[in-house]
C-alpha cells in the first residue's frame, strides 16, 4: 500500500508526470526482484498513463495498451511477477490479479489475462475493472472473462 500511495503521488492527476510515474514504478518493481506482488506497480501506472491519455484527449486508452512497447513490457511484468517459480502471494494477491488481468486483457494478452480471470471470483470488482453496479459495460469482468474464454460453468 505505501508503494502504491506513492505512485499516487507520481502521477499527473496528481501534479506529477508520467516521466516520474513510470520511473517510480519500474525502479520499485526491479529492486523488490522476481516473484514481489510489487510488479504491480508497472501496471498501475500504465493504466493511468492510459486513462491519462484519454482524459486530455490525446489517444484512446486502448490505442496506448496496444502499443508494442508497453504490450511487451506488460507481458514482461506478468512473466516476472508470476512464473519466475517465486510468487510471493500476500493480503493483495487478488487486487495484483485484477490489475494485472484487466491490463494483459486491454492489450490483447488474453492467454494472461484469463490465467488470472480464472483465479479470481467473477463477482469481484475492485481494481480497475468496471463496479459490478455497471456489469454491462465494456470494462466489466464479465466482458473480459467473455473475451478471455474463462467460462463460470467450468
Amino acid at each position: 500500500m505505501g508503494h502504491v500511495a506513492m505512485l499516487d503521488w507520481t502521477m499527473e492527476k496528481w501534479k506529477g508526470n508520467e516521466a516520474k510515474m513510470l520511473s517510480f514504478a519500474r525502479e520499485s518493481a526491479a529492486r523488490a526482484g522476481a516473484g514481489s506482488p510489487l510488479g504491480v506497480l508497472v501496471v498501475i501506472a500504465h493504466i493511468e498513463a492510459a486513462w491519462s491519455r484519454e482524459r486530455n484527449k490525446t489517444m484512446n486508452a486502448q490505442e496506448y495498451l496496444l502499443d508494442k512497447a508497453v504490450a511487451r513490457e506488460l507481458r514482461e511484468v506478468h512473466d516476472r511477477t508470476f512464473h519466475a517459480g517465486v510468487f510471493k502471494p500476500c493480503m493483495d494477491t487478488p487486487l495484483v490479479r485484477s490489475y494485472f488481468a484487466y491490463a494483459l486483457w486491454k492489450c490483447d494478452e488474453r492467454d494472461a489475462a484469463a490465467e488470472h480471470l480464472r483465479l479470481r471470483s467473477p463477482k469481484l470488482y475492485h481494481g480497475p475493472f468496471s463496479p459490478s453496479l455497471v456489469v454491462a459495460t465494456k470494462d466489466s469482468i464479465a466482458a473480459a472473462r467473455r473475451e478471455c474464454g474463462v467460462r463460470d460453468d467450468v
